[in-house]
C-alpha cells in the first residue's frame, strides 16, 4: 500500500485524538525540523519514507508494514506523559504568523542550549502537494538559551517569513518544544506540543518525501 494513503487513513482513525500527521519535504526543509529526521536515522542505506514521531523518539524508514507500524509507534508516543505544558496564541501580520509561547518544563531536566532544547512553531496546510493531505509550510524555531529549570515557565515569541500562495482558511499552527537527551548527540525527544490557541496536545509525525 502507498504510504501517504496510509498517513491520511491514520489522519482520519485518529481524528479527535492529540495526533497531528504532518508531512516535510526532505529536499527543500523548512524550518530547523529536518535535522530531527537525520539525528534520529541512523540506517546509512537510508530510504524512503522516513517517518518519526515525537521529534525522533522513534523512527522508521523504507518499506514496512505501513499500518501497523506507523499505528504503533503513534499509540507508543500516547502513553507517554507530557514533560512540558504549552500555551499559545497566535495573530496573522500581513502575510506573516506570530506567534506568542509560554512553555513550562514539566521534565526533571533543566532545558538550555546544552541539550539543545528549541521552541519550534509549525504552520502547516491541508493541500495534497506531496503524498498526503497536509504539507509544512513554515516552520520558525528558537534555542531555548536561557536554562529552563523543572518547574519554571518562559515566553517566546516565534515568526513566520512571508507565507505566499497558501490558503490561509487551511492554515493550522503549531507550538511544540523539544531536546536531545544525549545532549549534544543522539536523537531528540518532544517534550508536548499544543495547537496553537487551543492548548492540546499533539504527537508529531513527519514524513518527508522528495518534491515531484
Amino acid at each position: 500500500m502507498v504510504p501517504g494513503r496510509v498517513i491520511d487513513e491514520l489522519a482520519q482513525e485518529y481524528a479527535g485524538r492529540p495526533v497531528v500527521f504532518i508531512e516535510q519535504n526532505a529536499w527543500a526543509p523548512v524550518g530547523e525540523r529536518i535535522s530531527r529526521f537525520w539525528a534520529a536515522h541512523t540506517d546509512d542505506n537510508s530510504s524512503t519514507p522516513l517517518v518519526i514521531v515525537d521529534s525522533g523518539h522513534q523512527c522508521t524508514n523504507g518499506a514496512v508494514d505501513y499500518h501497523a507500524v506507523y499505528s504503533g509507534m503513534v499509540d507508543q508516543e500516547l502513553a507517554r506523559p507530557p514533560e512540558a505544558e504549552i500555551a499559545a496564541s497566535y495573530t496573522r501580520v500581513g502575510n506573516r504568523i506570530r506567534a506568542d509561547i509560554e512553555l513550562k518544563n514539566l521534565s526533571s531536566r533543566t532545558l538550555s542550549i546544552e541539550n539543545e532544547a528549541t521552541a519550534h512553531l509549525i504552520v502547516y496546510e491541508d493541500k495534497h502537494v506531496g503524498q498526503t493531505g497536509r504539507i509544512v509550510r513554515a516552520a520558525p524555531w528558537a534555542e531555548i538559551t536561557t536554562e529552563l529549570v523543572p518547574s519554571a515557565t518562559m515566553t517566546l515569541t516565534l515568526e513566520t517569513p512571508e507565507l505566499s500562495g497558501v490558503d490561509w482558511s487551511k492554515l493550522h499552527v503549531i507550538a511544540l518544544a523539544d531536546y536531545r537527551p544525549g545532549g549534544e548527540s543522539g536523537p531528540y525527544d518532544m517534550l508536548q506540543a499544543a495547537f496553537v490557541g487551543s492548548a492540546v496536545p499533539a504527537t508529531q509525525l513527519y514524513l518527508p518525501l522528495v518534491q515531484r
